[in-house]
């Protein structure tokens, strides 16, 4: 991947987290609670994206090479690398410029040690091997190099960092909805035992509020049904709001999703709705409803697992609220 593509697809991942934390559904897949980190983590990649890009920018303006990785086959091969072209427009070599540098040491420490004449044909001679072996050296060398770098541009660049790309166009195009009621069917019957143990160490509720049709999420009217042994939800009329779930064998449950983090940890909230069948019958899975009735006592038995049933009143559907999660 060349380096405006991955400056681009920087730039796009934190667009698309700040698109996500401004419209607000974020919510579908994360936690109130981390709005302000999706905030600062778009904004550090969206700057990183700027930087790197004003730099390549300028680096091509002044003419100034910008540093990339080795062997990235950017130019041809057998043709020399931009940095083995001199000043001069020559072209010179690594191996040219080591048989240069060996002959002018070899030149300076010859002069300084004033050779005798009777030694002078000899030091000539051994100067002239030594100068041979440095060429058949770098000639060897420079051969081997080939070999690598050839080899080296008959590997393809790796694809994956192109899968970058899939949740910006998700989120752009896309939008994934919050999890629903396919999500309830796939996590199997009942209220999850790990949420049942969590409760188990709250033997007290507090009280309710006075008056008709108080407004319970349905993971606190679950936990009452099965440890509040004070009976608290007896013969009391509440208010319930999720989504409809329809089992494969025809149950209607009203559902909440519950997240600790994100929604890859979702696990869901259920009750059994009984005697609203004609009233539900007119609503599609997934259809976010408001429900009034009271919860049957001693209904949410380990048999069942651990769902209670709600004897349904009344329902009308209502608009799905900005968090769907509880």
């Amino acid at each position: 991947m060349r380096r405006e593509t991955q400056n681009v697809v920087l730039a796009l991942l934190g667009g698309a987290l700040l698109k996500i934390a401004w419209n607000g559904t974020y919510l579908r897949y994360v936690k109130p609670g981390l709005f302000p980190w999706l905030v600062a983590t778009g904004v550090v990649m969206v700057a990183l994206a700027a930087v790197a890009i004003v730099r390549d920018v300028l680096a091509a303006r002044t003419g100034r090479a910008v540093p990339a990785p080795a062997c990235a086959g950017d130019h041809p091969h057998g043709q020399p690398e931009p940095s083995d072209v001199a000043v001069s427009g020559e072209t010179e070599t690594p191996a040219r410029l080591a048989r240069t540098e060996a002959s002018s040491a070899v030149e300076a420490r010859t002069a300084s040690d004033t050779p005798a004449p009777e030694d002078a044909g000899g030091r000539e001679r051994d100067h002239e091997q030594g100068r041979d072996h440095e060429q058949g050296h770098d000639h060897e060398q420079g051969h081997d190099h080939e070999q690598g770098h050839g080899h080296g541009h008959g590997h393809r660049e790796p694809r994956s960092p192109w899968l970058l790309l899939l949740p910006v166009l998700a989120i752009f195009l896309v939008a994934p909805p919050a999890l629903g009621s396919d999500a309830v069917n796939r996590a199997g019957a009942g209220n999850d035992e790990a949420a049942r143990q969590r409760s188990s160490g709250s033997p007290m509720f507090p009280p309710l509020p006075g008056g008709d049709a108080i407004p319970l999420p349905i993971g606190e009217v679950v936990t009452r049904t099965v440890w509040d042994d004070s009976g608290s939800l007896d013969n009391r009329t509440l208010r319930l709001t999720g989504f409809l779930v329809r089992r494969d064998d025809g149950r209607p449950l009203l559902a909440r999703m519950v997240i600790r983090c994100c929604a890859a940890d979702a696990s869901p909230r259920t009750v059994l709705l009984s005697g609203g069948d004609a009233q539900l019958a007119g609503y599609a899975p997934d259809t976010w409803l408001e429900v009034v009735g009271k919860v049957v006592p001693g209904s949410g038995r380990a048999s069942v697992d651990h769902t209670p049933t709600f004897t349904v009143e009344s329902v009308r559907p209502v608009a799905a609220p900005t968090d769907p999660y509880e």
